[in-house]
């Protein structure tokens, strides 16, 4: 179990009291880590938890590794520079038009609110 994640919060250390289970990138782990750009999810990981991102309005990239089998619903909330989500080897995933879909594209995991002021478009199927 690891406890005591630390981030940077606007020029300040951010310490979480949440934990997280060995290769999970847990539930609230980042919470308004506001300074953070890019995440590169280290190769261990395999779950990644409902808002683990939450509110890290600067994060521009998120780049998901090969072996991550699972990612829970609203993994985002409140993004607003988030411009892609790369998966790299991974074929459990997809993610098109701001829309983060399982290995079939039948079911919408998570989506990109900040992009829904305009049209949207979603694979048929769903």
């Amino acid at each position: 179990m690891v406890k005591n994640k630390y981030c940077i919060n606007d020029g300040d250390y951010y310490i979480s009291n949440y934990s997280t289970e060995n290769n999970e990138f847990g539930n609230i782990l980042l919470k308004e880590c506001t300074k953070i750009e890019k995440i590169i999810l280290p190769k261990t990981i395999v779950e990644i938890d409902f808002d683990s991102f939450w509110n890290c309005s600067n994060l521009t990239s998120l780049i998901i590794n090969s072996k991550v089998e699972s990612i829970k619903p609203f993994i985002w909330v409140r993004y607003a520079k988030l411009n892609g989500v790369k998966i790299i080897d991974n074929s459990n995933f997809h993610f098109d038009n701001s829309i983060l879909y399982n290995k079939k594209y039948i079911k919408i995991i998570s989506a990109l609110q900040i992009r829904f002021y305009g049209d949207l478009t979603i694979k048929e199927g769903i």
